[in-house]
């Protein structure tokens, strides 16, 4: 991770299409190629990571309509690993409420980027989103780093012990529940616009309106959400909004062109 223009955090690499996740996700494809059965739809899909000039899986803030857009952010679930762009829930959301869409999220990170890059959109992008969906990744996952260009994500994926020794702690003392609370209430007076709080299961909600699901199929990379999963994640988020009132903004907004 790096900080690109404007202070918004984003991937390292810019302005490139990228087909892996990573440098083993190609090898662990050809892996589950023989594990998985021949009707396995992943099998013959290519899969592409547009990144911009940000660093986001996303078109470029100028090119989304900034009168009728949605905000996404959250981890690698929204910014959707092993998955094809048009089936992750933030597009599909998207095509439901008939809006554009940017996408935020970041494999990997955790609730101090997600809260980073919310401060810096609402801080300089001159019109705000209809709706922001947010994901809320595991709490204990944080950047670390000396450099605005060597920013790492951590987490208990790494089995790094003296990391795990930092977050045994941090929970002992109640500072990751502290860091929750306080991202709230900065969340709460930052957005006024309606915000969606979202997780996956075993996440801990962040109050009691977060929506939770379950994961219930794999994407290509067989630990990240799947198709149907996604058309879940969209699905419960539209209904969410209808249930809540908050699409009545949507009555006076005009179609995409």
């Amino acid at each position: 991770m790096k900080i690109h223009k404007h202070g918004f955090i984003g991937h390292e690499s810019t302005n490139i299409t990228e087909y892996w996740e990573n440098s083993n996700s190609q090898s662990l494809f050809y892996k589950n190629c023989a594990e998985m059965p021949p009707n396995w739809y992943f099998r013959n899909v290519e899969i592409s990571y547009k990144y911009n000039s940000l660093g986001h899986r996303s078109p470029e803030i100028q090119n989304i309509n900034l009168d009728n857009y949605i905000l996404c952010t959250g981890c690698s679930h929204t910014e959707g690993i092993g998955m094809e762009n048009d089936k992750i829930y933030p597009n599909l959301l998207a095509k439901k409420l008939n809006t554009d869409c940017y996408n935020l999220g970041l494999g990997a990170t955790g609730i101090d980027v997600v809260l980073h890059n919310l401060v810096i959109w609402f801080s300089v992008v001159p019109k705000k989103p209809k709706v922001v969906v947010i994901q809320w990744p595991d709490f204990t996952r944080m950047l670390t780093g000396t450099t605005p260009e060597n920013l790492q994500t951590r987490g208990l994926w790494a089995g790094d012990d003296n990391y795990n020794k930092f977050v045994n702690l941090a929970i002992e003392l109640g500072y990751l529940e502290s860091k929750k609370i306080l991202t709230h209430h900065i969340v709460q007076s930052l957005i006024d616009v309606p915000v969606v709080y979202f997780g996956l299961e075993k996440v801990i909600p962040f109050d009691d309106n977060t929506i939770i699901k379950p994961i219930i199929d794999k994407a290509r990379d067989l630990g990240h959400p799947g198709i149907k999963s996604h058309e879940l994640f969209a699905d419960s988020i539209h209904e969410h909004l209808i249930n809540t009132g908050c699409l009545n903004f949507y009555q006076s907004t005009e179609p995409k062109s």
